[in-house]
């Protein structure tokens, strides 16, 4: 096939079509407030606003998911020609919404703990706002860094399984033209959010899962995970409420949540 891939691939280069990630700075802009999005500003620089290790952006449709490697397993073949000569056409930016979602890192938990130990009601933790800089509010929404692996895979797997099969199957219907698949993105982005948005207030919320999960040992994980499918772990000691365990096997224990 005269040109091949490498023709098309830059032709993706040159389109509106973006699936490589931008700089934290963009991300930050173009999630707004959606979802947990951590604010805070350097007193001696008021105008650096930074997340403080509290948030991060999450890609709904994972940068990964896009990339020639997972697209049908990553065969190089005329299918792969006509799927770079959609991207070609079509005006997307991995970068902007609705595929942009904040979500917590371990920061907001481990904070929240610190403020449960001295007597701060869940209610008063969830009512903090993470806009605001306060440190420990808690969201219902899963963990950014808590079976993402495995959320990347789902969202590979359903593209494999849906949308590569759906436009390939239209392809001699536009007579290997090509066709703008934004609408299909959109709505497969929009889809994924809205579970993520779901998951996170499973089994009375993550935020209720985590400061109670002595007492609901056997779902306290869900609403924390991003996975489809969640791996099961056993709720992480508070090291507040330690005893006679050191701090340093704490931390052992629990930084090994959620892999």
């Amino acid at each position: 096939m005269a040109g091949g891939a490498k023709e098309h691939v830059d032709k993706i280069k040159t389109s509106k079509f973006n699936r490589q990630r931008a700089e934290t700075s963009v991300l930050r802009a173009n999630t707004g407030s959606d979802g947990y999005v951590f604010c805070h500003s350097d007193p001696s620089d008021p105008g650096n606003v930074t997340a403080a290790g509290q948030c991060e952006f999450h890609h709904v449709l994972p940068i990964s998911s896009l990339q020639d490697a997972a697209i049908r397993g990553g065969k190089k073949d005329e299918n792969l020609d006509f799927v770079h000569k959609c991207m070609a056409k079509t005006t997307w930016d991995i970068n902007e919404q609705p595929n942009m979602l904040g979500l917590p890192t371990k920061g907001p938990f481990e904070d929240a703990d610190g403020k449960a130990a001295k007597g701060q009601t869940l209610a008063a933790l969830v009512a903090l706002n993470p806009m605001a800089g306060n440190f420990g509010s808690l969201p219902n929404l899963p963990c950014h860094l808590n079976d993402h692996d495995k959320f990347t895979a789902a969202v590979i797997d359903k593209f494999n399984a849906e949308l590569w099969p759906e436009l390939i199957e239209q392809r001699e219907e536009c007579k290997d033209r090509g066709k703008s698949i934004r609408a299909l993105l959109r709505s497969h982005s929009n889809d994924w959010k809205s579970f993520l948005k779901t998951r996170g207030g499973e089994h009375g919320g993550a935020a209720d899962c985590w400061v109670n999960r002595e007492t609901k040992k056997s779902v306290w994980y869900i609403p924390l995970s991003m996975a489809p499918d969640p791996r099961k772990s056993d709720p992480p000691p508070n090291v507040h409420k330690r005893g006679a365990m050191t701090v340093r096997a704490w931390l052992e224990k629990i930084f090994s949540w959620g892999g």
